[in-house]
């Protein structure tokens, strides 16, 4: 049961940086989530989650300038894109 449950938190991870760099490339969540086939406030919620997990602030979220990337959201994206 225990690596069953290990399993799942692996492909949660996963799935949520694959959200990651759909915001990153699109830095939209309503169409980044429209990508992955997921709602928004679900999409919302795996990016926040991958945010706690990690301790940084990916993006930043205004009403006035929508989304954008921080310095530690793009240097993330860097790492990843080469994966």
């Amino acid at each position: 049961m225990g690596h069953h449950v290990g399993e799942g938190a692996f492909m949660n991870t996963t799935f949520e940086f694959e959200c990651f760099m759909a915001a990153a490339e699109t830095l939209n969540f309503t169409t980044a989530a429209q990508q992955v086939h997921i709602t928004q406030p679900a999409f919302s919620r795996n990016i926040a989650s991958l945010e706690e997990s990690l301790g940084l602030l990916l993006f930043q979220r205004s009403k006035k300038t929508g989304l954008r990337i921080t310095p530690a959201g793009l240097a993330l994206y860097n790492g990843l894109k080469d994966l």
